[in-house]
């Protein structure tokens, strides 16, 4: 059995580096970057590197990822559960960044109509991660998948491709609720419970920036604290590369609390750089978390 699989997107990335980012007018540019990003690409990157067991799920195009999936070979993640099409364009993404805080606009491409509950070997892995991606898609597979740890964490596309029902029927079948504050604000007002009711029968882990991230069960929350970067690149990703850490932790035994604080300081790691610049192993980036832990 494989320890993980995991949905979302991989997207090619336009970054657009402003000052502040505004709702209306218009903004100088400082630079732009093109760049190969996405949910699960940004996490594929560092997960890969940390040596973790896992399938990515998604649909990308062939005539524009080629490369970015050759890449992806190349750094040992296994490609054959991608849908890969011939006909489209995508998925690509243009962010508006002002180095902490970021607006995202996506071309979904082949995302569209891809319908991987057709395929999915539902009781073939332990846990199973639904980013971003088609709710009706994952709320099939969540159904089908009896016997593994459902994680559902939406991302940006919480806000505009969930509506009150996907969100609560998706949310009574999952066993993990991840995503930043905004996101669990917004969540808990449209399922109608507040945070502590939400967590009488699951475990919420909700991130919050270099603060760390707070793990809310049973009614309970503590807050795991993060660890400060000494250069930050840029921020796109950070979420990302948390939970890469966080599984890598988890697929080798780590209790949740533990694995959360080593998904805390693969973050601070990942966003000294770009993403696709993380070569930290497993035993680096331990050897490094465990200093920085210890204080020295």
């Amino acid at each position: 059995m494989t320890f993980l699989a995991y949905f979302g997107h991989i997207n090619l990335d336009t970054t657009i580096i402003v000052e502040r980012i505004v709702s209306t007018g218009s903004e100088s540019a400082i630079s732009t970057e093109d760049r190969l990003g996405g949910t699960l690409g940004n996490f594929s990157m560092v997960a890969s590197s940390l040596g973790l067991d896992f399938h990515p799920y998604t649909a990308v195009s062939r005539k524009t990822h080629g490369r970015y999936i050759e890449l992806l070979r190349r750094r040992g993640v296994y490609t054959r559960s991608i849908d890969i099409v011939d006909d489209d364009s995508g998925p690509l993404c243009y962010i508006i960044s002002d180095r902490r805080n970021q607006v995202a606009y996506v071309l979904q491409g082949p995302m569209l109509r891809w319908r991987p509950e057709t395929s999915f070997p539902a009781e073939g892995y332990s846990y199973i991660h639904f980013s971003t991606g088609p709710p009706e898609s994952y709320l099939k597979i969540a159904g089908m998948a009896t016997s593994a740890v459902k994680v559902f964490d939406p991302s940006q596309e919480l806000f505009y491709k969930y509506n009150r029902e996907s969100l609560r029927s998706i949310y009574d079948l999952s066993d993990i609720i991840m995503g930043n504050r905004n996101e669990m604000d917004y969540m808990s007002e449209m399922v109608g419970f507040d945070m502590e009711r939400l967590s009488s029968n699951k475990r919420i882990i909700m991130t919050d920036g270099d603060r760390g991230a707070m793990l809310i069960t049973n009614g309970q929350s503590r807050l795991i604290r993060g660890f400060r970067s000494e250069k930050v690149h840029d921020t796109v990703g950070a979420g990302d590369a948390f939970r890469a850490g966080f599984y890598a932790s988890l697929f080798r035994g780590f209790p949740l609390e533990d694995a959360i604080s080593v998904g805390n300081f693969t973050a601070s790691l990942a966003i000294s750089d770009l993403i696709e610049s993380f070569r930290y192993t497993w035993d680096r980036m331990y050897a490094l978390y465990t200093a920085s832990a210890n204080g020295s």
